[in-house]
């Protein structure tokens, strides 16, 4: 029910405003203006209902030292007067009255004017509560805004991170950019590491990342908060439990953030068992290669000494079965079968060049290979190299809002 506040210094007068108001209104009376000023101490009423003509002070200074002091930031004053000359009027308005009326009072007219300020009141209260709600959610918008376009720009520039120590770095610097107070732990070629926003991670913090990492995607446990992924889990220390609206931002934010930490973890792991795979293929080859090149070069050296070999013992044939005293024709002969062992035996040889030719391709091919892996090798660790340059962006103050 609003409040009245009759101010007047006739008794019969303010009696018979209070009859006229008492059906709708909570009403109280005062005789003079410094009594306003008392009453107003204690109390703030909806409406004043204001005499110009009071015996201390007049009705126009108490209302300008009541607007003075911000007293009427809620409160509308109806000044009652016998004088209804424009002058007066005007003396009212400028003085912050919000209506006037004349006497004597038409009861209808009187609660109908305060009737229609007291509706005014609620429908700026009203106002006032829209632009709030309407203020904070521009807020919430902004907020939620800047958060999502950090969480943006740090998704970005993880693709140009190549190693676990840089990802959780910049995700530090994210999660802190987002008021959040975090432990990590990734699992990378099954091998598990820790981390934590003030460097040195405790050792219950270690404990409770490992315990909880089985317990579902979310676990919630007061103001914490742990997200588990198949190479991180990550627990949040600190989770907004008194703002309602941040805490719902902030879940649904975890997921993008964690989601992606998890994806280029897994690509790292990738990355890490493709450098391993190509390092080991490399060594590989090279045993082969050395393998195969001594095995070439014994093949030549055996080929050589066997042709040399057979020349000279054909030579010595020839000499020692003249020294036979064979027959012409049994000589002729032993020489045909001689030469005929000697040709198959050069045919053999060669076979064994083709041999050392197909060895020789061989090796050419191995040696493009090594160098095609040894290329693969320095592209990635390149790439981590230069990774180490790349600017973070996720600390940075100038958030573009969506």
């Amino acid at each position: 029910m609003a409040k009245i506040l009759v101010v007047d210094d006739d008794p019969m007068v303010r009696m018979a405003h209070e009859r006229m108001l008492a059906d709708n209104y909570s009403v109280d009376s005062v005789d003079s203006g410094n009594a306003v000023f008392s009453f107003f101490e204690q109390n703030k009423p909806d409406v004043v209902l204001l005499d110009v003509d009071l015996p201390d002070i007049n009705g126009f200074e108490v209302c300008e030292r009541l607007a003075s002091e911000g007293q009427l930031a809620e409160t509308s004053v109806i000044f009652v007067s016998a004088h209804s000359d424009i002058d007066t009027r005007i003396q009212a308005f400028n003085s912050g009255a919000d209506d006037f009326i004349s006497k004597p009072l038409d009861p209808e007219e009187l609660v109908s004017k305060v009737k229609v300020l007291d509706e005014r009141k609620k429908s700026m209260a009203r106002i006032k509560n829209d632009l709030k709600d309407a203020q904070q959610t521009v807020l919430t918008a902004m907020s939620t805004s800047s958060e999502l376009g950090r969480v943006m720009q740090f998704v970005e520039h993880s693709f140009s991170l190549h190693s676990t120590a840089e990802l959780m770095k910049s995700s530090f610097d994210l999660l802190n950019a987002l008021g959040l107070s975090t432990v990590m732990m990734t699992e990378v070629n099954r091998v598990r590491d820790y981390f934590s926003h003030e460097g040195a991670i405790k050792p219950i913090e270690q404990e409770l990342l490992e315990v909880l990492r089985d317990k579902g995607r979310f676990y919630d446990f007061k103001m914490r908060t742990q997200v588990n992924y198949s190479h991180i889990s990550l627990l949040v220390k600190n989770m907004p439990l008194n703002d309602p609206d941040r805490y719902g931002r902030i879940k649904d934010l975890l997921p993008a953030i964690v989601g992606c930490i998890n994806s280029r973890l897994s690509e790292i792991e990738a990355q890490q068992n493709v450098l391993m795979q190509a390092q080991e293929l490399i060594h590989s080859f090279e045993v082969i290669q050395m393998t195969m090149r001594s095995l070439t070069e014994s093949l030549g050296n055996n080929q050589h000494k066997a042709t040399e070999r057979l020349h000279k013992m054909v030579d010595e044939l020839q000499v020692f079965i003249q020294r036979l005293g064979l027959e012409e024709d049994q000589e002729e002969r032993v020489i045909k079968y001689v030469d005929d062992s000697v040709e198959d035996s050069l045919a053999l040889l060669d076979a064994g060049e083709t041999i050392f030719t197909s060895f020789e391709n061989i090796l050419t091919h191995l040696q493009e290979t090594v160098e095609k892996q040894g290329k693969v090798v320095e592209r990635i660790s390149r790439d981590q190299s230069s990774s180490q340059n790349a600017s973070d962006v996720a600390d940075s103050l100038d958030i573009e809002l969506f």
